[in-house]
């Protein structure tokens, strides 16, 4: 069910747009393109996908003008603000969304982030239905996020080691948001290790959704991948399963790969995929939706009504590094990734998530240490020196060292090897004194034996020494 705009008030439908067109105006004034940032690019489509994501709201649960500016606010910072970089641009973000929230709604930044973090979800509701609706109870949205990861290990049979930190829950309802979405795409932006692939398994997990990835080995070339891409279609299609078609930028082994996803993303559909039997089975099976739509049942009809379809139950996610020049490069020349695709930055991991994954990666590799929350903060602070370091080296140097969420798991790893290494050398080295100790001892028991045999003998012996002394007849 979806959200009725025309159901608000005139003035505050106007207000909305008047809004949207001055925050889009704004920010492809101010934030242009640039090497470093070349997925800063704004079109119309923008405005679109802000109006988009209201109409997810359901009448049963907004009931008022606060709310319906909050999922505003939400929506536009999800279009326009998931992109951004750095923490700066974001700042600068919120700061124009509280002004056009204060010059044309007279709401306050207090009015609009009452609590932590605003993020609408609509999987967090207790009574099962789905309803697209603020959070407001951050704890139990991490907590449902948790069960959701239990339940995930438990029906795939995996051990998905995942930890709900606040950034990851937020990036797991970001994905779950564009899934949302008919023909939803997105184009996540972050070093390898950050979570990009994880988290969107988990998310198309929760919003049922049949997860698929290539499987790159010796010899996948072309062809294999057009028939990957043509099963993945016909299920969407024939089967009318809703599909998220998972990629890695480091399993595009040739750049036609990226044409063709370019020609998904912009029409759904790829010249000369299907085989006759194909055509055949899609003539057959499709008929009667081209009638549904009101189309004559001719072949290209149906066809059309059939990749229809197919636009509406795919969902392509596209994991890449934004560090390099591959990545401009793939961006200026297929369009697609960015005009088609909602963009997720995903950032260096927080402080708060290096400590709960140092905790949970500790717990499950059965390690235990005296002070063992001192010890991940050291870990966590030397990281974040390393990351700082990288920095400084990159502006004096300008070569780039990667400081990623792998290293620090290495880190965590060495730690633990380390630990379990000095733990099984002392333990070596305790139960070779233990054996030497038990030796002492028995030999300690021994003495103790032997001298109670010597008082036992002593009468003996003194008895037998008179005797020998005593004269002989």
């Amino acid at each position: 069910m979806f959200f009725c705009l025309e159901c608000l008030p005139q003035s505050l439908v106007e207000s909305l747009v008047v809004s949207t067109i001055d925050v889009f105006n704004t920010i492809s004034r101010e934030l242009l393109p640039t090497p470093a940032h070349s997925h800063y690019t704004f079109n119309l489509r923008e405005i679109w996908k802000v109006f988009q994501g209201m109409t997810f709201l359901s009448p049963k649960v907004i009931r008022t003008k606060q709310q319906v500016i909050k999922c505003w606010v939400h929506e536009t910072s999800r279009v326009f603000g998931d992109r951004l970089v750095n923490e700066e641009d974001r700042l600068w973000l919120r700061e124009l969304l509280l002004s056009q929230t204060q010059k044309h709604f007279d709401l306050s930044a207090k009015d609009i982030f009452t609590s932590e973090r605003l993020v609408f979800a609509d999987f967090c509701n207790s009574s099962g239905e789905r309803f697209y609706e603020e959070v407001t109870d951050l704890q139990h949205w991490r907590s449902v996020i948790e069960s959701f990861i239990s339940e995930y290990n438990a029906v795939n049979g995996v051990g998905m080691h995942l930890v709900a930190f606040f950034d990851a829950c937020e990036h797991v309802s970001r994905i779950c948001r564009i899934l949302r979405q008919p023909a939803g795409h997105a184009l996540l932006l972050g070093v390898r290790g950050s979570g990009r692939q994880s988290l969107s398994r988990l998310a198309s997990f929760i919003m049922d959704c049949d997860a698929f990835q290539i499987e790159v080995v010796k010899g996948y070339g072309m062809n294999e991948w057009r028939d990957d891409l043509r099963n993945c279609f016909l299920r969407c299609g024939l089967e009318e399963k809703v599909q998220t078609f998972l990629l890695e930028d480091s399993q595009v082994t040739q750049e036609a790969m990226m044409e063709d996803l370019n020609n998904v993303l912009s029409y759904g559909d790829l010249p000369n995929l299907y085989k006759k039997e194909d055509l055949e089975a899609i003539v057959n099976q499709c008929k009667g939706l081209c009638t549904q739509l009101g189309m004559q049942p001719t072949k290209v009809n149906i066809f059309n009504a059939y990749v229809r379809r197919v636009k509406a139950n795919l969902h392509v996610i596209l994991a890449m590094s934004p560090v390099g020049d591959q990545f401009r490069t793939r961006s200026r020349m297929f369009p697609a990734l960015t005009n088609c695709c909602t963009i997720d930055w995903f950032s260096e991991w927080p402080a708060e998530a290096l400590v709960s994954v140092a905790r949970m990666q500790l717990e499950s590799d059965g390690l235990s240490l005296p002070d063992q929350d001192a010890a991940i903060e050291v870990l966590q602070f030397i990281h974040r020196s390393v990351q700082d370091a990288a920095e400084k080296f990159l502006a004096e140097c300008r070569r780039p060292v990667f400081v990623t969420p792998t290293c620090f798991l290495e880190l965590l790893k060495t730690l633990t090897e380390t630990v379990k290494s000095k733990q099984l050398e002392l333990s070596t080295i305790r139960e070779r004194f233990g054996k030497g100790l038990g030796k002492l001892a028995e030999a300690a028991r021994q003495v103790e034996r032997m001298q109670q045999q010597l008082q036992e003998w002593h009468p003996v012996l003194v008895a037998t020494s008179e005797e020998v002394r005593k004269p002989r007849l």
